[in-house]
Parts: C-alpha cells; structure tokens; sequence
C-alpha cells in the first residue's frame, strides 16, 4: 500500500515504507527533515530504501555547493515479488536472483518531497540484482560551483552522524548489511569532471 487508506480498526498512525503516490501525505527521511513531523500526523512515509540513501547525501550537497541539475542510479536487492524462476514475459517475469533487471522507481520523485529544492531537476534509474539485501546509489550532478574531490569528500566527512555514514574502505554491499546508518558514503568513489574539459 502505498497511498494513504481509510483508518480502519483502532490503528492511530500508519508508518509507510514506501514512497507515497500523492501530494498530501508527508515523506520523512530521518537526518533529512524529520521537523516537518506533528503529533497530528495519522500518516507518513518514510520513502524508500533508495530515496534514504539519496536523500542525505543530496541534502548535504545543496546546502553546501547548491545543484543545478543531476541523475541518480541506483541498484537495489531483488525483492519477494519478483520470480525465483524465469518465465515467458517481460522484465518483471525474470528470475530475481538470477539477473540484472532494470526496473522504475519513485526514488527520485520522493527526492523532491522530503528537499524541495531539488524538485523535478534530478531524475534517476535502477536495477535490481541478485543480492539478497542491501544496495547502492550514485548521484552525478551538476553543482553551484566547481569543487575538488577533496572539498566534497571534506563536507561529507564533517556531516557524519548516526544517520550519515561515511567510509575511505573500499566497502562492498555485504559489508553494510546491519549497520544503523540510513546510508554510508563512500569516499573512494568521489568523482569531479573538470567543466572546462
């Protein structure tokens, strides 16, 4: 379920762990812009797995350098409504843990909701692939200003947090399974192109 429903029973607040497909209800990412939250709230979304991962890092980004414009891809774990086997059809009706499969993903709308800043400039794609969990998200933008590998990877350090992960470990999926982090950046992946060529 990923739009709000009718309260039924005695439930008093629903916490979605989805992206939401309409405008009223709220989007929270925890480290982000959780102080839009009120005890009146019925219904929230805590978007997805890849917009949590998105989203701080992206947060840190406008508030420091500002962004134009920019496109995230991510890829994610298989999930239980995909195939163990593969079968006639399209994309959806191959084997999860047998492929790479690209998929959509509302990550990058959900972006817009929880930092209005970025709002219909950063789009995005991912696949799913054969892992059972965890997953991996990048962000290629186009910045304010120019910036060094050293001045992002500085700033994201500095915002390390209990909910902001950061690491100069050449890490792999596996290695991020259980921590508490909403997401960790990884430092030795830091690209900068030079505008002038």
């Amino acid at each position: 379920m990923t739009t709000p429903m009718k309260m039924r029973m005695k439930t008093k607040k629903v916490i979605i762990s989805a992206p939401t497909k309409d405008e009223e209800t709220k989007v929270v990412v925890f480290g982000v812009n959780q102080e839009i939250l009120s005890p009146s709230d019925k219904i929230i979304s805590a978007a997805s797995c890849t917009t949590n991962g998105l989203a701080l890092m992206t947060k840190i980004l406008v508030d420091e350098f500002g962004i134009q414009r920019g496109l995230m891809s991510g890829s994610r774990a298989y999930t239980a409504t995909q195939n163990m086997q593969d079968a006639p059809g399209g994309r959806k009706s191959r084997a999860g843990a047998q492929n790479v499969n690209p998929v959509t993903t509302g990550a990058a709308n959900a972006l817009g909701k929880v930092i209005p800043e970025v709002k219909g400039i950063i789009t995005g794609t991912t696949t799913r692939v054969p892992v059972i969990t965890a997953g991996f998200v990048e962000l290629f933008s186009v910045l304010d200003r120019e910036v060094t590998v050293d001045q992002i990877n500085e700033v994201m350090k500095a915002a390390a947090n209990d909910s902001y992960g950061y690491t100069e470990d050449e890490i792999v999926s596996s290695d991020v399974v259980g921590v508490t982090h909403g997401s960790v950046f990884d430092a030795t992946l830091t690209e900068v192109l030079d505008a002038n060529g």
